[in-house]
């Protein structure tokens, strides 16, 4: 992010010559900056990546509204920026941006990250407004304007770098010394309990039956290693991002000189059954190309990005459909999250089902299968928040079954569209949720997700041997079979 602040240092080193400006291109100038900055604030939501290229659009707003400011006279926007609270938000607006992170992220944490998230991290952030005020006039002001500053201005850099120095020393050891969660009983490993049962599925039905209040002592993976490790789909770059288009890698795993082959295909919510199918792969011989994108559905059909048309996913999927039609693999098995807005007017359902059926038609032909694994139930929110908010009470983080799926009537559809081109479907709520209905956060020892969506790496891997039977039922180890045949 250094180039956002290296353009406020250009245009300082400008600025005895902004007054050069002429007053309409000054005018125009600070309105089309302020337009940028308020189109950034309304436009800009969870999905759209910042910092990054997006970043350009209120930092060269903001240099706008600097550089026509001063020449622009009164038909700029400071006929705006000049009022009594504009300028009163500006005088504490530095301090504003301290104290709105912090606050934003902490309440709605102690708060338990309900499903009022987002207006309580806004109210946090006008409370920071007080707070901000209070900081000036006792902290900030005090120290710009002091005697002993002001008249030495070493004095003033010796002591914030000092400060500095500090606070990067406090955060290194914090590092170091990660708070304590209140723990529980130690509880079986899922991984360890699943691989030795005669009946895996079996095993797990009573795992996920057995409630777990409090996080277990013998957490694994840790909290830590759960919520930042990725699997190697993610550390290989095979993960494509909402802007790439070309997958430049090989992304081949499994047993690379098998000579059968899988493909994974569709978004993040395929990639994460990875850590399991990938072992599969090397276990019975099959070469495993994982080709995933984010938020990309496999369906044909086109969502909303940032406003607009996710021009990059239909861009993609018709090359990757190219790319495994080329392959003829025995096997493809796709997936992605049912959550998405349809771009343009048209009922969501609808079109999801029959832009699933012509992505089917597409990739069955010759000997090449499809198998669809169905979305996995959602948490209420962020599970990794949740627990570490709520380590001993965990079941306030649990959901319920029947409120699992944020769109039913898609998955419906996807059903539908599958069993019309015969395609295979697996239905992993029976895998995650037990029969009561309860979708718990933890499972034994274990986390079963790692964020608000998607399955924990450690939780697919413990899964491995009740995906591998169901995956043999289907197929066979040659992936010869054909389901229903």
């Amino acid at each position: 992010r250094i180039w956002e602040l290296a353009v406020g240092a250009l245009l300082a080193l400008a600025a005895h010559r902004l007054d050069d400006i002429p007053r309409p291109v000054a005018a125009v100038l600070s309105w089309a900056g302020l337009a940028a900055i308020g189109y950034s604030a309304v436009v800009f939501d969870e999905s759209t990546r910042f910092p990054g290229h997006n970043a350009v659009i209120p930092v060269l707003g903001a240099a706008a509204v600097l550089a026509g400011g001063a020449a622009a006279g009164r038909y700029g926007a400071g006929a705006v920026l000049a009022l009594r609270p504009a300028v009163w938000i500006g005088g504490i607006s530095y301090a504003w941006y301290l104290w709105h992170w912090p606050l934003i992220i902490i309440v709605p944490a102690a708060a338990g990250f309900g499903e009022h998230d987002g207006p309580l991290r806004l109210i946090a952030a006008l409370c920071g407004i007080p707070l901000a005020w209070l900081t000036l006039h006792l902290v900030e002001n005090p120290m710009r304007f002091h005697r002993a500053f002001k008249a030495h201005a070493a004095r003033g850099l010796s002591l914030g770098l000092g400060l500095s120095a500090v606070a990067a020393a406090l955060a290194v050891v914090a590092t170091q010394f990660p708070p304590t969660l209140d723990e529980g009983a130690a509880r079986p490993s899922p991984k360890a309990t699943i691989a030795a049962a005669s009946d895996p599925r079996a095993a797990l039905t009573e795992l996920l039956e057995q409630r777990v209040d409090k996080l277990p002592s013998n957490l694994e993976p840790s909290m830590r290693d759960t919520a930042y490790k990725r699997s190697r789909v993610y550390t290989d770059d095979c993960a494509l991002t909402m802007a790439d288009t070309v997958q430049t890698q090989p992304c081949l795993y499994g047993d690379k000189d098998a000579e059968r082959s899988v493909v994974l295909f569709g978004d993040s919510h395929v990639a994460q059954w990875f850590p399991a199918l990938d072992e599969i792969a090397r276990k019975h011989h099959w070469r495993l190309y994982s080709f995933t994108k984010n938020a990309c559905k496999v369906a044909q059909i086109t969502i909303e990005y940032n406003g607009g048309p996710y021009s990059t996913c239909d861009d993609w999927r018709a090359t990757t459909l190219e790319k495994i039609l080329k392959m003829e693999p025995e096997l493809v098995i796709t997936s992605s999250s049912n959550s998405a807005k349809l771009y343009g007017d048209g009922d969501m359902a609808e079109a999801w089902g029959k832009g699933q059926a012509e992505t089917y038609r597409k990739l069955q032909q010759g000997r090449t299968q499809v198998l669809t694994l169905l979305d996995t139930p959602w948490p209420k929110n962020n599970a990794v928040d949740c627990a570490v908010a709520h380590p001993d009470s965990l079941g306030s983080c649990a959901r319920d079954r029947s409120e699992a799926d944020p769109k039913p009537d898609v998955t419906k559809a996807i059903r539908a569209a599958a069993a019309a081109e015969d395609v295979a479907v697996i239905d992993p709520y029976d895998w995650v949720c037990a029969p009561s209905g309860n979708c718990p956060v933890v499972v034994g020892n274990t986390m079963v997700y790692r964020d608000y969506g998607h399955l924990a790496d450690g939780f697919v891997e413990a899964l491995t041997p009740v995906v591998e039977a169901e995956l043999l039922r289907l197929f066979d180890t040659d992936l010869s079979r054909r389901p229903g045949a």
